[in-house]
Formats: structure tokens, C-alpha cells, sequence
């Protein structure tokens, strides 16, 4: 069909890349026209996507194509790409539809009908609707894409009559207002767009408001004074890591936009007294605080998928208790505003240390970790931490979220790590020690001991750590060695938990249960001038 029309709109039989080569070099405008209805199209669906209307259509193929990714690729992606890996996702899709759009404006522009245009255009439309369709989430609704769609693709035909003619001609004072006529639309779209979409981060402030207005009423003792050497190390891990330095590890390409008025958490499946409650009522429970370190499985050895904070919620025990557990459950499924899933032992859910929190290092949880409620499990990988949290399902058999279908492994308890933050690859060394420091992790069973070497495992030596908060959070540490002369050094860490238990020496990549083996950084030690 794409072939045909590119034929058709060059008036001969030419292979589909020189057509598209020719359209580009005939018809400048007929593209800029295209390109133009395209972003049209995206901002007026981004629009009914802020508004609650429509989803935003084109992510529902990006979705799609993150479903359709094996777990240890998936996992390769985001150990290589890290944050970019769901941006650059996000660019092509959009781009993707850009492109397409440009296309049927340059046809248009050559002569081809409307129709065969939009054609052209409907393809990424036409993905994002089978992406919907296909797509284990539920995230994207097949009825409300293609609503989307729809809406998305009249509005690129609408654009596209309007601009089209008025940039096919040659440059002239009228060609210039259409060019300043169609930059005012744009922005005036992406004004619109953003105002909308601010109203969600205006809700989080409002939720600030009463969230910080109540103390929590159990809490962690305040951080006692560590040693002023750890804080004094330049490039170590704070204790806390700050709310816009947290790792950010999620499927949603287009976070929720969540209205604490209206939000609602139910509490069903295997229970006596199925209920729902607010944003309100869960303010109004026993408030409980809670450091703790969160890790994504995907997380290599030595990488920065790690984090941690002071959390406040409330425990998820006590919202169980009230819907009454039944004696045949066996697994408690949680389910996110988008669709995703992903579940843990009711035993596991009834611990008094596993929260449903709505507070985060003294703020209101941020949308990017769940606003306006998420889970918090100790000694669980970040995936079953579900966020944008809306329903709690009470199961009687072993439940596969998400993630679970894609191979990873459940429970997915963490295991123990260790990475070195300091020093650089490189050392300007001027003789007295130098610091090595990093942190260690291992889920809820606490550290107990790291040891450095110098020399590739040859030697081992205790390291100083730091004031441990609890059992959930990593443990800093520091180890001074002063280096036999210039060159370069083989330095590794290692840990053992608070059972006693070594690290697992022996490589193994984050799928599909958590990265195992040691850290190993080359250090080039050359002498300070």
C-alpha cells in the first residue's frame, strides 16, 4: 500500500526509497505541512490524555514492544541505556509518527489524495491499536486507543487540509505568516498541553499539605551522628539519596496522572469484608516511618539501580486485618492504575515492616515513585514495590505478575552486593593513604562485614562501615590503603549479611534473579606533581 501510493504520487513505477527520496526533495513544504498535522495530532490527544479522556495512543505501541522483549534482553537494555532506554523509546514512537505524518503531507503534496495520506499517516495509529490489543498490561484499553486513534488521525486530516496548500507555494511574505501561523498553533497546543498536565503535579501539592500536617505516629529513632570521615568523602553515597536523585525504574512510558480526591484503594479476592478506602481514610490510619534501600533486580554489579530513603505509610497489615485474610490465601496481588501487576506472600504482606506509603524523605511521595500510594516490601527487589497503587487482591494460589511472565524470578529476594563509589578510575597520588569507599546491601538481613583488596582477591582486609540505620537499608563503608608506588591497582569489594552469609563470589548477570560476583575497579595511580 505505502509502495503503491509513493508510485502513484510520482507518476511512475520506482522503487519505495527513491520515491520517498524524491518527495523530499520536491516537496519541502508538503513535509513541513505533514510534520506539522502530525504534532497537531499528538497534542491534541496528549490534551484528552491530561484530561482523563483518551489515552495517549502511540504509547500503547511502545508498550507493546517493551512487553514483547525477553527478560534478559530487557535487562540488557536497561543495564546499557539506563534512564535513556525508556526515553529513547519514547522519541521513537513519537518520531515514528512525526515521520509518517511528513510522509503523507509530501504525498498530499504531489499530487496523491488526502486519503491515501492519512494512509500513511494511520500506520503508527494502526500499531499503537494492536499494541493495545496484544499487550499483557492493561494500561492501554483496545476501545479507548482506538478512540484515540480516531481522534488523533481526524485531527492530522483537518491540519493537513488546512496547511497543506498554504506551504506548497513559493516563498513569499504569505508563506511566512503561514509558517508564524502554524508555530502560534503548535504552541498554543503545547501551552495547553502542559498547563493540563501541571494540574497532576498542582494535586501533589495539595496532598503535601495534608500529608506533612501528620506526623507519623510510630517512628525511627532520629540518624545518630556517623562518623564525620564518611561525610567527609567526597563522591560516597549520602545515607539518604535526595527524591529527584532516586533511581526511577518503571513499564508506565506515560506516568499517571492521580487525583488523591477521587483515588480510591480496594482491598478484595479472598477476604471477609471487601472494602475500598480514600486518600483520607489512609491518612487518618497509624502513621509508620521506615528507612529503607530500594534495588532493581535489573541492577549490574557496580550499578547505580539503588536507593535510599525515609519512607511514611501505614502497614499493610492493618488495612488486611480489616478486610479479614481467609485461611486458603496464599499470595497478595497488587495492581497499579495502569494495569501493572505483581504480587508476594500473605505471609510476606503481613509482616509489620511491609507498608503501603504515601511519604517520602519528609514529602509527599512523588509521581515518579507512585504518588499518591505504593508499596514497600524489605528484602524484595524494586519490582514487586508496586507503585500508583489502586487495588489489593487476596489470591489462593501462586501468583505471575508482570514480570514473572517475562522470566524473572519470584519471590526475588536481594541478594547481597557491594559497589565502590570512590576513588576515580584515575589518582593523582601524592604519597599519604588513599580512600576506597563505597556501600553494601542485602536486603532486610543487614551487613555485617566488608572487606577490600587491593591486589585482583589476592589479599582481603576488613573495611571501617558505617552507622547502620536498620537491617533494610545499605551500609556504608571506607578503607584507607596507601598504594606500594604508582601504576595501576585491581581493587574489589566484597560483603557478608548479617547472618553471616558471604556474598556469592561467582558471576551472574541482574536476569533472572539479581546480579551476583564481586566489583572490580581499575584504579591508575599516577604521581601528584
Amino acid at each position: 500500500m505505502l509502495g503503491r501510493a509513493f508510485r502513484a504520487a510520482q507518476g511512475g513505477r520506482r522503487t519505495l526509497l527513491e520515491g520517498m527520496v524524491q518527495l523530499i526533495r520536491r516537496h519541502p513544504g508538503g513535509l513541513l505541512a505533514g510534520a506539522f498535522s502530525a504534532l497537531v495530532a499528538l497534542e491534541i490527544v496528549f490534551i484528552g490524555s491530561t484530561l482523563g479522556l483518551l489515552p495517549f495512543a502511540p504509547y500503547a505501541f511502545g508498550l507493546a514492544v517493551v512487553d514483547a522483549l525477553p527478560g534478559s534482553l530487557s535487562s540488557a537494555v536497561i543495564d546499557a541505556l539506563q534512564f535513556w532506554a525508556k526515553r529513547l523509546l519514547e522519541v521513537g514512537v513519537v518520531g515514528l509518527v512525526l515521520a509518517t505524518g511528513a510522509l503523507g503531507g509530501a504525498l498530499v503534496a504531489a499530487g496523491a489524495t488526502r486519503g491515501r495520506a492519512v494512509l500513511v499517516a494511520a500506520i503508527p495509529w494502526a500499531l499503537s491499536i494492536v499494541g493495545a490489543s496484544v499487550s499483557s498490561s492493561r494500561q492501554f484499553d483496545p476501545v479507548g486507543t482506538t478512540i484515540a486513534s480516531v481522534v488523533g488521525l481526524a485531527a492530522y486530516s483537518a491540519a493537513l487540509s488546512w496547511s497543506a496548500s498554504r506551504l506548497e507555494v513559493p516563498a513569499d511574505a504569505s508563506r511566512r505568516r503561514t509558517l508564524l501561523g502554524l508555530g502560534a498553533i503548535v504552541v498554543a497546543l503545547g501551552a495547553g498541553g502542559m498547563f493540563l498536565s501541571s494540574l497532576g503535579r498542582r494535586g501533589v501539592a495539595v496532598a503535601r499539605q495534608l500529608v506533612l500536617a501528620r506526623p507519623p505516629v510510630v517512628t525511627v529513632a532520629p540518624f545518630a551522628s556517623e562518623d564525620p570521615a564518611f561525610d567527609a568523602t567526597p563522591g560516597l553515597s549520602p545515607q539518604l539519596t535526595a527524591n529527584d536523585a532516586f533511581y526511577v525504574v518503571d513499564t508506565a512510558l506515560f506516568k499517571p496522572t492521580i487525583d488523591a480526591s477521587t483515588w480510591r484503594l480496594a482491598i478484595d479476592g479472598h477476604v471477609d469484608h471487601p472494602y475500598d478506602l480514600g486518600y483520607d481514610d489512609l491518612l487518618a490510619m497509624d502513621a509508620i516511618e521506615q528507612v529503607q534501600t530500594l534495588e532493581c533486580i535489573s541492577n549490574p554489579v557496580g550499578g547505580d539501580l539503588i536507593s535510599t530513603a525515609k519512607w511514611v505509610g501505614v502497614r499493610m497489615a492493618d488495612l488486611l486485618a480489616r478486610a479479614g485474610v481467609r485461611s486458603e490465601a496464599y499470595d497478595l496481588v497488587m495492581t497499579s492504575t495502569d494495569g501493572y501487576t505483581d504480587s508476594i506472600p500473605i505471609q510476606k504482606a503481613l509482616e509489620p515492616t511491609t507498608l503501603v506509603v504515601y511519604g517520602m524523605n519528609g514529602d509527599v511521595l512523588p509521581i515518579d515513585h507512585g504518588y499518591p500510594a505504593r508499596v514497600l516490601v524489605p528484602d524484595i527487589y524494586g519490582m514487586k514495590n508496586v507503585k500508583w497503587l489502586v487495588r489489593l487482591t487476596v489470591e489462593n494460589y501462586d501468583y505471575k505478575g508482570y514480570w514473572q511472565d517475562r522470566g524473572w524470578a519470584d519471590p526475588a529476594v536481594i541478594v547481597t552486593n557491594s559497589r565502590i563509589d570512590v576513588p576515580q578510575p584515575t589518582v593523582a597520588w601524592s604519597g599519604g593513604p588513599l580512600r576506597i569507599a563505597g556501600i553494601a546491601h542485602a536486603g532486610a538481613r543487614g551487613i555485617a562485614k566488608v572487606e577490600v583488596s587491593t591486589d585482583q582477591g589476592r589479599t582481603w582486609a576488613d573495611a571501617t562501615l558505617g552507622r547502620e540505620i536498620n537491617g533494610f537499608t545499605w551500609r556504608r563503608w571506607f578503607f584507607n590503603w596507601t598504594p606500594a608506588g604508582s601504576g595501576e591497582a585491581k581493587v574489589m569489594v566484597r560483603a557478608t549479611d548479617g547472618k553471616g552469609v558471604p556474598q556469592v563470589s561467582s558471576p551472574r548477570d541482574p536476569f533472572p534473579a539479581g546480579a551476583t560476583g564481586y566489583h572490580l575497579v581499575t584504579v591508575r595511580i599516577t604521581k601528584a606533581s
